[in-house]
């Protein structure tokens, strides 16, 4: 199924460490996002690599923006005279009980970067990352996104930012604003879907977020189940199931 949301981490654009792009991007290399999706969600997973999440018409399955690249990401923090560097990275404690989490953990260890996780309950955690992160935490995570494309102007736009939204990283690129309204007012739907691509791009090469996996969500049904639907939404049609 192509789920209409992707988990994906929010990278602290007031972290000190993290407004060098470079320290994004060697974050981006440095997780192996296709050993999550085989090992920890065993096929009922998918690798993400952008912002557009696959329940979306806009979504490009061919699309790659940093592929796992351990000795390429030390190389950007040398560039970038990074040592020893310590992150925060906030995760609530929910569902798999942080086994991504200290895969990434781990991932960005390999390449000398020291995460500490800092778990909260889960009403607790969604109120601190609707909050916005302090300078002193580096990276947040949530599980989101929604059939239509628009849904990345509620995390990337810079009005967006809290407290007026829900940009918890507070990433700014007015080009990529001016896209995403140009996109709204699109009445075409191919040109539409190029427009939300583009911006989708620029959102990677700014190495704003870290995309991680989709959830595709299998469904099991009794062969007397008859008409069940599993849409690229977070609802289920029950009007048209029936049992024989």
């Amino acid at each position: 199924k192509n789920v209409p949301y992707i988990n994906f981490i929010h990278l602290n654009f007031k972290n000190p460490a993290l407004k060098d792009i470079r320290v994004r991007k060697a974050i981006n290399m440095a997780i192996d996002r296709e050993g999550i999706a085989k090992e920890i969600y065993r096929g009922t997973g998918r690798a993400e690599y952008g912002m557009l999440s696959p329940g979306t018409d806009a979504y490009d399955p061919d699309f790659k923006s940093y592929s796992y690249d351990p000795e390429g990401a030390k190389k950007l923090l040398a560039e970038a005279g990074v040592k020893d560097l310590k992150l925060v990275f906030e995760v609530p404690q929910y569902g798999t009980g942080e086994i991504v989490e200290t895969w990434i953990q781990r991932d960005l260890k390999k390449v000398g970067i020291d995460v500490e996780l800092r778990k909260f309950e889960w009403v607790t955690y969604l109120g601190k990352w609707a909050g916005g992160m302090p300078e002193d935490v580096a990276m947040n995570e949530i599980g989101w996104g929604m059939s239509t494309p628009s849904w990345i102007d509620i995390v990337s736009r810079c009005d967006s930012a809290p407290p007026g939204g829900i940009n918890s990283g507070y990433y700014c690129n007015p080009e990529v604003d001016k896209l995403l309204d140009q996109a709204i007012l699109e009445r075409d739907p191919a040109k539409a879907k190029e427009i939300y691509q583009k911006a989708n791009r620029i959102i990677m090469d700014d190495a704003a977020f870290v995309p991680l996996v989709d959830d595709l969500q299998p469904i099991i049904t009794a062969p007397s189940v008859k008409g069940f639907v599993n849409p690229p939404e977070d609802w289920y049609d029950l009007s048209i199931v029936s049992v024989e």
